[in-house]
């Protein structure tokens, strides 16, 4: 199914949506002490040792200790499932003799790591190493800078390839 517009109307869309992505972008990196608290309760995590509200930027970046196992398991999941339904189930689902058992491989191939790793590795890296806040750091911490080094380089090497 196709809609056709003109590219003028293309360009008017584009541009629009552009322009609302800015004002948000600047928006979101504004302080917003303004908004009512009932609010800010769904956009901003509270402090867990009071009831502030938490607005530092490496809070927001690490979110130390606010989300529990299954939420950091779920949200991997999550941004697993965003790249493999745009890629893999299209070129299983495709074929008339493969179908839902592709479909079905592919989910289970991409749930065993999630929940490997979110609800096993996950906990026991947080448990030895609070101070961390990457990948990198835990490579650091654990076996030197050689190996944060290494998967750093490592970590490049994959965005790019997954860019090409």
């Amino acid at each position: 199914m196709s809609y056709e517009t003109s590219t003028q109307a293309g360009y008017a869309i584009l541009y629009v949506v552009l322009a609302i992505f800015t004002l948000l972008a600047f928006a979101s990196a504004m302080p917003m002490q303004w908004l009512p608290d009932a609010i800010k309760s769904k956009i901003f995590l509270k402090n867990s040792s009071s009831s502030d509200f938490v607005f530092s930027t490496d809070y927001f970046l690490s979110a130390r200790n606010s989300a529990g196992t299954w939420a950091l398991a779920l949200s991997y999941f999550a941004g697993g499932m965003g790249a493999w339904v745009v890629y893999g189930t299209t070129e299983m689902g495709a074929n008339p003799n493969l179908s839902w058992f592709g479909v079905l491989g592919y989910s289970g191939a991409s749930a065993f790591p999630a929940i490997l790793v979110g609800c096993w590795l996950g906990p026991i890296v947080r448990k030895n190493y609070t101070k961390g806040f990457a990948t990198t750091d835990f490579g650091l911490e654990r076996y030197g800078r050689i190996m944060q080094i290494t998967i750093a380089g490592l970590s490049i090497f994959y965005m790019f390839i997954f860019v090409v």
